[in-house]
C-alpha cells in the first residue's frame, strides 16, 4: 500500500479501491462512508468544506488529547 511504519502509527489511514490513500480526517470520512447509512452524510462532511474545516480541527485534538479519552492505553501516552 505503500505506507509507512512511522506513517501508520501517526495517524488514521484509508486506501481507497483505486489505491488512493487518505490520512487524518479524511481517512475518517472515507471510513464513515463505506459504513453507509447515515454515516455516509458524515463522511461527506468530513471531506468537504467548509465542514471538514472543523472535522480537520477536531481530529487534531482528538490525536493531542487521545491519552485523556475513556478507554485509552498507555500506548496513547507515547508520542511517535
Amino acid at each position: 500500500m505503500g505506507l509507512s511504519v512511522a506513517g501508520v502509527k501517526s495517524a488514521a489511514w484509508w486506501v481507497g479501491s483505486d489505491g488512493t490513500p487518505e490520512r487524518g480526517h479524511r481517512a475518517v470520512g472515507r471510513a464513515l462512508q463505506a459504513g453507509g447509512g447515515w454515516r455516509w452524510f458524515l463522511g461527506w462532511a468530513c471531506l468537504n468544506p467548509p465542514t471538514s474545516w472543523l472535522a480537520s480541527a477536531v481530529y487534531r485534538a482528538v490525536v493531542r488529547w487521545r491519552h485523556w479519552l475513556p478507554g485509552s492505553t498507555e500506548a496513547c501516552r507515547r508520542s511517535v
